[in-house]
């Protein structure tokens, strides 16, 4: 799993013990591929438009597919019953149906999620030195960090963080001043980091709707410019057409690396991609909030 992903998904045995991230990541990216081979295609088909839903709302990019989102949990809710019986509606399967509205006021879901909350809850824990007076401490701790921010200040961060410099390659002849670059085996950039020495962490999508494998990372200082250095799929095709097309969603079954490199500016990136393999072929879906503007 790229390293975007903070727990790595355990056995569906562990089940009980999953946390709140796993299940996104089971929802939205692994799910789908998992149990396609045994649910019943009825019960695989009502996970696969709750699936896609939460995709459309919590993507930053896909609000003109809205209406999409909402009659797929319309039909989520109506379904549910005669699928899984009555015992086992809630009030939760109800709330589904007024995500949509949700979406429409505060936009992407993530917007409006706790998720920052509790993360939070994680830094709180870690200001704590003993069990006596636990909010006091915090406060205190809490009061420390923001004197020392507003007597420092906040320093501006750059663009990007290189990492691992090395001069293996690949290159190629790009035509600034060849070679002048410094490679380098990782870069952070402002929502997503690539790491070459990592499969998971090498793929990405562009602009142009390219999926490409990064083998290197190259900064010309003179021109500050970023290059990557990249294998594009030779094969893509389109994953399913209905509820929606799965392009439009930015997800592919590909296959086949080309043999030749090609360059790929730092600007043309558009998502990073986790890519699964599903029998003979490999699967691309786009990290939501890895998403460029």
């Amino acid at each position: 799993m790229p390293c975007e992903f903070a727990r790595k998904p355990r056995k569906l045995d562990e089940v009980n013990r999953w946390k709140a991230t796993e299940f996104r990541t089971f929802l939205l990216y692994i799910g789908t591929v998992v149990t396609k081979p045994v649910l019943t295609d009825e019960h695989w088909k009502h996970f696969f438009g709750f699936s896609i839903a939460m995709f459309i709302l919590l993507s930053p990019d896909k609000s003109k597919f809205i209406h999409i989102a909402r009659k797929l949990l319309d039909n989520f809710v109506k379904n549910f019953e005669i699928i899984y019986g009555p015992h086992l509606i809630s009030h939760n399967i109800h709330g589904v149906t007024h995500i949509c509205d949700d979406y429409e006021k505060f936009g992407p879901l993530d917007n409006c999620s706790a998720f920052p909350f509790e993360n939070y809850m994680g830094s709180l824990k870690r200001m704590l030195r003993k069990p006596h007076k636990p909010l006091q401490q915090i406060v205190k701790r809490y009061s420390e960090i923001c004197c020392l921010k507003s007597t420092v200040g906040t320093q501006k961060k750059t663009s990007y963080q290189f990492g691992g410099p090395h001069k293996r390659g690949p290159t190629i002849e790009i035509g600034l001043n060849d070679f002048d670059g410094d490679q380098f085996t990782s870069i952070v950039l402002e929502s997503m980091k690539i790491k070459i020495n990592v499969d998971a962490d090498s793929y990405l999508l562009t602009k142009d709707d390219n999926i490409l494998k990064v083998f290197n990372i190259i900064h010309y200082k003179n021109k500050n410019e970023v290059i990557l250095i990249c294998k594009q799929f030779k094969n893509k095709y389109v994953m399913f057409n209905s509820p929606i097309k799965s392009s439009k969603l930015d997800m592919y079954v590909v296959d086949k690396l080309c043999n030749n490199y090609v360059c790929c500016c730092i600007f043309n990136i558009k998502k990073k991609v986790i890519i699964l393999q599903n029998k003979d072929n490999l699967i691309a879906f786009p990290i939501i909030h890895s998403t460029r503007t």
